[in-house]
């Protein structure tokens, strides 16, 4: 079985007369799930996508450093200072389990000698990512932020600067532009085959190495992303009475991408400055 939700919401501001503010907001999952009915026990795999608008401007304009501080960034800083700390509260879920049925330690009382939760592993290190570099984080220890945790991207345009008498007798229209996008995203997750549930969706997955069922959640998750873009920062566009137009823009972008299996933040930037100029010549 397949499910798609797509949830799109979309509102135009005008707080004053020629300044208008369009605002988006967007949630898509797509979920599948396969029951193999052939076999004992129904084996059942689930795997899916996640794209949803966030806010991370927070540090959009920290910088990554450079080689004379070890490309410091403070928010990285952060995020790996978080992580013991989102490790005990996942951890703290599991306070008085009982291993279920089906794992090797069935009935017995959990106990973290046995295999603990790994603040390396995505049910920790997602939260922390989120908290850290996205405004939808809080205290939340979910990996797929519900839909009540969605945030707006904007564009901004005012055209108001054409209304000026010194303006208005040398252009057409002169427009000052804004516009921000961030988007998280879950490339892709599927659901461990060992795993299995105690209680409200909390369960356990055999241990590689030694075989024990240790706490963690039913979902596989690679890597996750967060793509931020102004598009721009700040751009102007202008329309001469001779109908020369001149466009003149700054755009930034960053790409933050957590890596599960090799445990790592990967972030780049690009800055660019866009210069257009145009004529148009009446009836040719």
């Amino acid at each position: 079985s397949n499910l798609t939700e797509d949830f799109q919401l979309r509102m135009t501001l005008e707080p004053v007369k020629n300044l208008k503010i369009d605002l988006n907001a967007s949630r898509t999952e797509n979920k599948a799930k396969s029951i193999q009915y052939m076999y004992a026990g129904t084996p059942t795999t689930q795997s899916g996508t996640l794209s949803m608008t966030t806010i991370s401007i927070g540090s959009a304009f920290e910088g990554m450093g450079d080689a004379t501080n070890g490309y410091h960034s403070a928010t990285f800083e952060k995020f790996c200072r978080s992580l013991d700390g989102f490790r005990n509260r996942v951890e703290a879920r599991y306070a008085g389990a009982t291993y279920p049925a089906g794992t090797s330690l069935a009935g017995q009382k959990f106990d973290p000698a046995n295999g603990t939760v790994s603040k390396y592993s995505s049910d920790v290190m997602i939260p922390a990512f989120l908290a850290a570099y996205t405004s939808m984080g809080g205290n939340s220890l979910s990996i797929f932020p519900a839909l009540s945790r969605l945030l707006p991207n904007w564009t901004v345009r005012y055209s108001g600067l054409s209304q000026l008498p010194w303006i208005r007798d040398v252009f057409k229209s002169v427009n000052i532009n804004h516009a921000y996008k961030s988007v998280y995203a879950v490339g892709s997750y599927s659901t461990y085959s060992t795993f299995v549930e105690y209680m409200n969706g909390l369960g356990f997955i055999s241990d590689a190495t030694t075989g024990n069922p240790v706490p963690g959640s039913m979902y596989n998750v690679s890597a996750v992303s967060s793509n931020e873009s102004f598009s721009p920062l700040l751009g102007i566009d202008m329309t001469f009475r001779n109908n020369l137009t001149c466009k003149v823009e700054y755009r930034s972008t960053r790409v933050l991408s957590l890596s599960m299996t090799s445990v790592q933040i990967n972030e780049s930037t690009s800055k660019d400055w866009v210069i257009g100029m145009g004529y148009k010549i009446n009836n040719f």
